[in-house]
């Protein structure tokens, strides 16, 4: 054991010594300067810009007013709140965190790789500390992590590091004799972090990894037991990433993401013959900033593992049949078979996407490639195992540290900070005339004015949007925008991180408090200035943008006489296609719900709080009015009048309508999020049964969970 905790801290010294060759560059940006991945840079960023200040402000924002008119934030699994590293964007600048998880997790992986072929070995390949340490390198700067960096797949790859590191507890819970217990309860938290680390689909594909090594044992054992374990793991492990998993659930349940979607946007980014070169030559189909490769992009189709890797994987599959090598090569060839998507001779991909729910809101199925890299990368540890000679092996291993570190120094690249590129004068000008308005950005996420302002900067400048950048749209909002836009079928594979174009014309557009829309000057949806319109600022030279006023936008909160009752939502969205209703004089609803106002005024409102998670509202009506908002409806969001709780209306699909009482009132509406209460309590619960479960061996040495002696996989 002292022997195995020697090499490991060994190990673990290299690796870092590594990570800190490739990655110093990024590792203190400068003021101003920021680690280049697109999604970093165009999402990411201001998600964690918004929590950072909500928190230095001493407020804690369940609620996201910021994007789409409104959504869950800590529920968001963009900004994976419950994950103890994503803490420290609360505590350090931005810059430094961005930087330092990227760095983090690259040496986790390495690590949580060695440690899982040092534990994985058996007598008949007993595997050396220099075969797990290069195994773990290659993993580590493979094209997966590499790629995923330029993309700017933060949490994907905090995620797709702690792979190894279940796999590596999974089997320690199978194997023991002993302490079986102890050791499932590690498995359990192991998985849980990776579930709080964000993007759960890669919890997905490492539960297909664990039931590959677990469907294995339980044949060469001829026992039920590893898969039952296993089985037992998992559900601790869901258990305690309770808080996080059931909020996130919630709100994806009521997002687009329960649109019933053709496979032909499943399976949009599949692997393809051609990528198969970049396993030899990861630039062949150009570089990252100018890969000219099948869609979507070089991230998603990066799994180069080093050339000599290669080699010596397919050394290791062809000498080497052990129960190790036969698990690893069975994730890698599973992992490559359903990247191929609909370009393989027979479509595994759509076989899981027909049998197995969850593959029906997934897409991109090169995203498998992790589970070839974690396989290959295994392998070519275990074939470097298999040389016999010293010298033959350093140089191997010599060449594989060279040649993966020259490639994964091509993705280290800093960049400014997105601030730089935003058009300061629009950003100043929204920020002194926006108020508690919106704007709505109505352009394709694609085109360069994005670069004017992105769409998720609304949450850093504090401005208020119409729209943003998010693949969890909120469903009800999608069908209100898509009735708005006068779209009767809606193509949710062309739209699906924005809401459709809106009509300027459009009354719900003035219902929306929209009071500035931002357009390209070649595709100008406004069309030009009017009666309603006027151009307020304007771009030439760069970005080519136009930034109109709207005159006709109606106030946040205001009361009117009315409301029209439908018998479901499908009459709703008719009637705001049909635009012959009048937002400001009536909600549309399929609640029971009426007023007894004679006339069309039906009083005023005045706004006293508008928080994060709170609004308070004074209103003078004269009858017994309807409170209208363009606020969205989600659930726990509740409301009282005069400190007594009401029910909250849903109104034009998708907002909160108020009834009030006719005179002077108080109108209070909170975002309660009680869900996170249920998750809460189903991981204390979890935590308690862990606590009475979990016996470790006294003194308890790190690592703990080393085999003393070896077993068989």
């Amino acid at each position: 054991m002292k022997k195995l905790n020697k090499q490991f801290f060994i190990a673990a010294f290299f690796y870092l010594a590594i990570v800190l060759s490739v990655f110093l560059p990024i590792l203190w940006p400068p003021e101003g300067m920021l680690v280049f991945g697109d999604d970093i840079h165009r999402s990411y960023h201001f998600f964690r810009q918004l929590f950072g200040d909500a928190i230095s402000r001493g407020e804690f924002p369940w609620w996201n007013p910021y994007l789409f008119s409104g959504e869950p934030l800590i529920a968001n699994p963009s900004l994976s709140f419950w994950y103890p590293f994503n803490w420290l964007f609360a505590v350090f600048p931005y810059r430094y965190v961005f930087s330092w998880s990227i760095v983090f997790h690259v040496f986790w992986a390495m690590l949580g790789m060695y440690c899982a072929l040092r534990a994985m070995s058996n007598v008949k390949c007993q595997m050396s500390n220099v075969g797990a340490w290069i195994g773990g390198l290659v993993f580590g700067l493979s094209g997966f992590f590499m790629g995923r960096i330029w993309e700017g797949h933060i949490e994907l790859i905090a995620a797709a590091s702690w792979m190894p590191w279940v796999v590596w507890a999974n089997v320690k819970c199978q194997m023991s004799n002993v302490k079986w217990k102890t050791n499932c309860v590690v498995a359990g938290i192991v998985f849980a972090l990776q579930l709080y680390a964000g993007y759960q689909t890669m919890a997905l594909f490492t539960l297909e990894a664990v039931f590959i090594v677990t469907l294995l044992q339980s044949y060469f054992e001829k026992s039920w037991r590893p898969l039952i374990r296993a089985g037992f793991a998992v559900i601790l492990g869901l258990g305690l990433a309770a808080i996080q998993i059931i909020p996130a659930q919630e709100f994806f349940r009521v997002s687009i993401r329960t649109y019933a979607l053709p496979y032909s946007w499943a399976v949009f980014g599949s692997y393809t013959m051609e990528n198969l070169k970049q396993l030899v030559d990861p630039f062949i189909l150009g570089l990252p900033w100018a890969y000219r490769g099948p869609s979507p992009n070089y991230g998603e189709m990066a799994a180069f593992v080093g050339r000599v890797s290669l080699l010596l994987a397919a050394i290791a599959i062809v000498r080497r049949k052990s129960r190790m090598t036969i698990a690893f090569a069975a994730i890698a060839v599973f992992g490559l078979w359903v990247s191929f998507g609909w370009n393989a001779p027979i479509d595994l991909n759509k076989i899981l996407w027909e049998i197995v729910p969850t593959y029906q809101y997934l897409r991109i199925p090169s995203r498998h490639l992790i589970l070839f890299v974690f396989g290959m990368s295994a392998l070519a540890g275990i074939g470097l195992n298999l040389v016999r000679h010293s010298l033959a092996k350093l140089v191997f291993s010599l060449v594989i540290v060279v040649d993966l570190v020259w490639f994964a120094r091509a993705f280290v690249v800093l960049r400014p900070d997105p601030a730089t590129r935003h058009n300061q004068e629009l950003v100043s000008y929204l920020q002194k005339n926006l108020g508690l308005g919106r704007y709505l950005p109505n352009f394709n996420v694609g085109m360069g004015t994005r670069d004017a302002l992105d769409f998720d900067a609304a949450m850093g400048y504090r401005l208020y949007s119409a729209s943003g950048y998010d693949p969890a749209i909120l469903r009800n909002y999608y069908e209100f925008a898509v009735a708005a836009a006068d779209i009767k079928d809606p193509d949710v594979q062309q739209t699906d991180v924005q809401i459709p174009y809106l009509h300027p014309s459009s009354r719900f557009t003035d219902f929306l408090n929209i009071k500035y829309i931002l357009v390209p000057t070649w595709f100008d949806s406004v069309g030009g200035p009017s009666a309603k319109y006027t151009v307020v600022l304007e771009e030439n030279r760069k970005d080519y943008w136009r930034l109109y006023e709207n005159k006709s936008a109606l106030p946040r909160f205001y009361l009117v006489p009315s409301v029209t009752v439908y018998p479901n939502r499908t009459a709703v969205a008719a009637a705001i296609r049909a635009g012959t209703a009048d937002p400001s004089k009536t909600v549309l609803t399929t609640d029971s719900v009426a007023t007894d106002c004679k006339g069309e005024a039906a009083g005023s409102v005045t706004l006293s709080t508008y928080t994060f998670n709170t609004i308070r509202l004074e209103t003078q009506s004269f009858c017994n009015a309807i409170l209208a908002t363009s606020e969205v409806m989600y659930p726990g969001w509740k409301a009282a009048v005069d400190g007594k709780e009401t029910n909250i209306v849903e109104s034009n699909l998708a907002f909160r309508a108020v009834p009030v009482p006719a005179g002077k009132h108080t109108v209070t509406m909170w975002y309660d999020p009680g869900i996170f209460v249920i998750g809460f309590f189903v991981s204390s619960g979890t935590v308690v049964v862990c606590l009475i479960l979990f016996k470790p061996a006294i003194p308890i040495r790190f690592p703990p969970l080393f085999p003393s002696r070896v077993q068989n996989v």
